[in-house]
């Protein structure tokens, strides 16, 4: 299976931003919708995060119009001598109790707001000029120094930190709003219309938009994978567990493949690789829907995510390489069958042989490519090497709808994506076709060119360098050999799950990476071709008074 470093992922993962981070506990389903919201918030007192949600904390409170029941709750942890400790430290520990004792004496939500307003707006001097805080609040000194000094503060606190383990919460801030996890961006407006979804409609107050944006809504979910696959059910646990910040209400239903009604699920919405994730129509009355919208086609009544944007790569319907078993009914099981010809753990050993997958444009394949040219020339063509270019191949009608990334270029019926985009691309093409069109050594030494930064050449420039035709190699890099070729790479790099650059194959059959300077690559090539002409002089190769470059990759 492929990294999992999906875009989508990556999105998912932005929500988790805080002191240090917030968990992610399963959703917690309210009970009906009361007059008054119940909201939750658990901060730390220092936590610049938790800061920025309360300078705005009134503005959500007031226009409520006494419509919320505020709770605030202090994320602490308990220390090996049974007492409690804050992230920040001993003055954060105090400003904590404070906050809780300020909160347990205000006369109303708007109170208890606008007194951590007060205490957030220097966040570094908490808890010094409290007193202040609480005056501007209209909350009792006494009684919150009182508090603070006494068992009542003791007892807030250990109740923080009873609902902090009941709830699983590890960071600030984090809200629940009726019991339900709020996990999307906070700020005024996401805050205030997930109040508003708490209550009735009857019961929202005039402030209330009147179509609110309502993440705490059920959202449902099928999700097909495969026991066959080494890694899948551990992806869909990863991955639901993402899926629960922007819909807490996440119904979930997991189908093996094995299942009767699989099959027909995936033969109806077109979904072929595992794991497949299906949501059903509910998710588009979820706010929660813009967050993965761009990643879903509609697809046989639901929502479907499309493989790439998750790196579902699992295709159920091939033969599996190394399980001893006939999977597709073939009469051939493993290496026998055909769909495993290509696979790494069945091709062939082609002795003396290098394929470097890279993508033109990321700096570590640059220098791959460039110490690949010199190792040519040191093995003096004994050493045969082949470059692939890493991208990615979609149906470009699936993104008819809503667009294509950005980084995708589009030819025929078909989109190129690479991984710093259209240029990338273009250049992939060029280059290609260049290898197609010319002898190993012509095709270096144009590689060598583009890769030399000193010299700093535009394309066209280092295929007159290197004695090529330039308006050749732009007509096949603009028409269907090239793409024909760059499709390949694609489905090479699939059927190898490759996706970082430079990768190397050695003698067809070893997928393992190394240092990308000429000495390394020829110590590697030498130890498994033991047979090659100059091996006793690799070490010549690297340039001692240069640093090696680190084992680097740029991953799709």
């Amino acid at each position: 299976m492929r990294p999992r470093d999906s875009l989508l992922l990556v999105a998912m993962a932005g929500l988790l931003c805080g002191c240090p981070g917030r968990s992610s506990p399963g959703p917690t389903t309210p009970d009906g919708g009361p007059p008054r919201a119940l909201v939750e918030i658990f901060f730390m007192s220092q936590c610049p995060y938790s800061a920025e949600l309360m300078k705005f904390l009134p503005d959500v409170i007031a226009p409520m119009d006494g419509s919320t029941d505020l709770v605030l709750l202090a994320v602490v942890n308990e220390q090996d001598d049974g007492e409690y400790g804050a992230m920040h430290g001993p003055q954060e520990l105090f400003g904590n109790v404070i906050s809780l004792c300020s909160a347990a004496h205000a006369p109303d939500d708007l109170a208890k707001a606008a007194f951590m307003k007060c205490m957030a707006a220097n966040i570094a001097m908490v808890p010094f000029g409290w007193e202040d805080c609480a005056s501007l609040s209209s909350i009792p000194v006494d009684e919150i120094k009182a508090c603070t000094l006494g068992k009542e503060g003791e007892k807030l606190l250990a109740a923080s930190y009873d609902r902090v383990e009941k709830l699983g919460v590890e960071g600030s801030p984090y809200v629940f709003v009726d019991g339900v996890p709020h996990n999307v961006p906070l700020s005024r407006d996401s805050l205030t219309s997930a109040l508003c979804c708490a209550l009735e409609p009857s019961d929202r107050p005039d402030a209330c938009p009147e179509a609110p944006a309502c993440y705490n809504v059920e959202v449902d979910v099928t999700v097909i994978t495969d026991g066959r696959c080494d890694d899948c059910y551990d992806e869909v646990e990863e991955t639901l567990a993402m899926f629960f910040l922007p819909f807490p209400l996440l119904e979930v239903e997991i189908l093996d493949y094995a299942d009767p009604r699989s099959p027909g699920l995936l033969a109806k919405t077109g979904a072929d690789l595992l794991p497949a994730y299906l949501f059903h129509g509910n998710v588009e009355d979820s706010a929660g829907y813009s967050l993965i919208a761009e990643h879903v086609i509609e697809s046989g009544g639901y929502h479907v995510l499309l493989p790439e944007a998750i790196g579902a790569t699992f295709d159920p319907r091939l033969e599996i390489c190394d399980n001893g078993a006939d999977d597709t009914g073939n009469g051939l099981a493993d290496c026998d069958d055909p769909d495993c010809k290509e696979r790494l753990a069945c091709r062939q050993e082609v002795a003396a042989r290098l394929d470097l997958f890279i993508m033109s444009m990321c700096p570590f394949g640059a220098e791959a490519m460039s110490a690949a040219q010199q190792v040519h020339s040191h093995f003096k063509g004994g050493l045969d090497i082949e470059l692939h270019w890493i991208t990615t191949v979609v149906d470009a009608a699936k993104f008819a709808k809503k667009g294509l990334p950005d980084r995708c270029l589009v030819f025929g019926d078909s989109a190129y994506c690479s991984l710093h985009g259209p240029p990338e691309t273009e250049e992939n093409l060029r280059q290609i076709c260049a290898q197609s069109m010319y002898t190993t050594d012509v095709f270096l030494t144009y590689i060598g060119c583009m890769t030399n930064m000193e010299a700093d050449l535009a394309w066209s420039e280092c295929a007159a360098a290197a004695d090529m035709e330039a308006a050749d190699i732009e007509a096949c890099a603009s028409g269907a050999k090239g793409h024909d070729l760059l499709a390949e790479d694609a489905r090479l790099g699939d059927l190898l799950d490759v996706s970082a650059s430079p990768m190397y194959l050695w003698n067809n059959s070893v997928l393992e990476s190394v240092p990308f300077t000429p000495a390394a690559i020829a110590s590697k090539a030498c130890e498994l071709n033991p047979s090659l002409e100059r091996c006793d002089s690799v070490d010549g190769l690297e340039d001692e008074g240069m640093p090696t470059p680190p084992n680097a990759m740029c991953h799709e």
